[in-house]
This record gives structure tokens, sequence and C-alpha cells, in this order.
């Protein structure tokens, strides 16, 4: 399989993991942060980022899709669709 998007820190192939990454990230906040049910729907979410435990982990989806490397999990959590973002 080809791989189009390494990680240059130890060159794990992160391509095959950025959509799901992504999607589940999304499910988690969506369920966990901007629930109307969640304590967290009352804040404000600009300042949300900034308090203590007011995003979820992340770790259960590196876990699930069997990324170790701090490298890689840095990579995938800090990455930027710039194609998204400035259209």
């Amino acid at each position: 399989m080809d791989c189009y998007i390494r990680c240059p820190s130890c060159a794990f192939c992160l391509s095959k993991y950025y959509e799901f990454f992504d999607n589940a990230k999304i499910a988690i906040n969506n369920e966990e942060v901007f629930n109307e049910n969640s304590p967290m729907a009352k804040y404000d979410i600009e300042k949300l980022i900034l308090l203590p435990g007011g995003m979820p982990e992340l770790e259960r989806i590196f876990d699930a899709i069997g990324v170790k490397n701090v490298c890689c999990r840095m990579r995938l959590s800090t990455r930027m669709d710039y194609d998204r973002q400035f259209k």
C-alpha cells in the first residue's frame, strides 16, 4: 500500500488514519462537550479549551487505531486542513 503522508520524525504512515481520527474526534466532542446535557455546555466555547478537563481525552482514539508514538499522536492532533480552512 502506498503511503503518501508519513510522520517526519519516525516515518510511520499517517495517511490512512487522518479521516478516521477527525471523524472520531468530532463524534467525541459532539457527545461529551457540545451535548446539551453536558456540564460544559454552559461555558463560552472560546474559553472552554482553557478549562482543566474541558476537552475530552483523545487517548482512546489513538489506542483504537494503534498509533503509539508521541510524535505521530502530536501530528494527528495538530493537523490543519488548509484547503478547508481558507476557501
